[in-house]
């Protein structure tokens, strides 16, 4: 592939900053299917997490796409990435506020499935806030969307958070079980990121 370039008539809007441009080839790349918020961390930070010279570039980025953004489902995407990065900075209080807001954009503009997605990463972090009641209602509101939709891997995503909730409120039967049913349908769609997170908390 050759440099990536974003053209409006004759004038050139490709993003300077390597991240905008990164963030910007991956919605390019993966155009007409989802792009979860945890793929797309995966994808432009390593696993080991931000350091906060890396956060606060990555935040400084996020927050003029948030500016440039034209619409709400734009503004919401960006919050979604946001709070992720805020998230994985240790920034728990800030990551949960964007993506709760994330999650209220979304629901009045009726993505269901962006806002599942959104809701099992504020169930993630309000984990490590230690916040288990908020934990469980996001991953259990996620689980019911999942359900409608008939979204076999995004029902598993939200089996392994409610699992985790279960093992955080000391039940590791009832966590096992449910992380059981989701590595079942991680390994029959071959979602080899969604096996490896489920399998430490079978059995």
């Amino acid at each position: 592939m050759g440099p990536l370039e974003v053209r409006d008539g004759d004038g050139d809007r490709t993003p300077t900053a390597p991240k905008h441009r990164d963030l910007l080839a991956m919605f390019v790349l993966n155009a007409r299917r989802p792009l979860t918020v945890g793929r797309l961390r995966h994808l432009l930070w390593p696993r080991e997490g931000l350091g906060q010279p890396a956060a606060f570039e990555a935040e400084r980025a996020l927050l003029s796409c948030l500016k440039a953004a034209e619409n709400d489902r734009d503004a919401a995407d960006v919050l979604r990435v946001l709070g992720a990065v805020l998230h994985r900075a240790g920034r728990l209080d800030e990551a949960a506020e964007r993506l709760q807001t994330a999650a209220g954009h979304l629901a009045t503009l009726g993505d269901r499935y962006r806002r599942a997605d959104t809701l099992l990463d504020l169930s993630s972090v309000r984990l490590a806030q230690r916040a288990v009641p908020d934990a469980r209602t996001a991953a259990e509101t996620a689980r019911g969307i999942a359900i409608r939709l008939g979204d076999r891997l995004l029902d598993a995503y939200a089996l392994l958070a409610l699992a985790r909730v279960n093992q955080a409120e000391g039940a590791a039967e009832r966590a096992g079980e449910l992380a059981g049913a989701a590595l079942t349908v991680f390994e029959a769609l071959g979602d080899d990121l969604g096996r490896s997170q489920a399998l430490p908390l079978v059995g």
